[in-house]
């Protein structure tokens, strides 16, 4: 009887790191999105390049109405290298660049940000 209960127990145990296992490999598999904001003096021009889901970069260029644009791309996987560069088309940084990350269906988290900076960077899952 005692020996059936220990054989039990065993397999409980190794059925539950089993499984604890699967959910480390589960996890991997997490979606990120990620939003780029400049914040900028209004109507004035400014150029954008950030990292697209595909790892390329895409350009725009904005007049920002009311002081700000953003773009999110996703999903991404971690390890995604979010790069944001923004100047204003007639020269110089704007006001404050910022890159967001969001997991799933989580809020955005502010991950990386800078005044008076042309650029910034970030690396998903860091």
């Amino acid at each position: 009887m005692m020996r059936k209960m220990l054989r039990q127990l065993v397999l409980l145990l190794c059925c539950g790191a089993g499984c604890v296992a699967c959910n480390s490999d589960d996890a991997s598999d997490d979606r990120y999105y990620v939003r780029y904001s400049v914040v900028a003096e209004s109507e004035r021009e400014i150029r954008m390049g950030f990292t697209d889901e595909a790892g390329e970069t895409s350009y725009v260029t904005v007049v920002p109405r009311e002081g700000s644009c953003r773009y999110a791309v996703g999903p991404v996987r971690e390890g995604f290298e979010a790069t944001l560069v923004a100047s204003y088309t007639d020269g110089g940084a704007p006001d404050l660049l910022t890159i967001e990350v969001a997991r799933g269906q989580e809020p955005f988290v502010l991950k990386a940000k800078g005044n008076n900076h042309i650029s910034l960077r970030w690396v998903v899952g860091e």
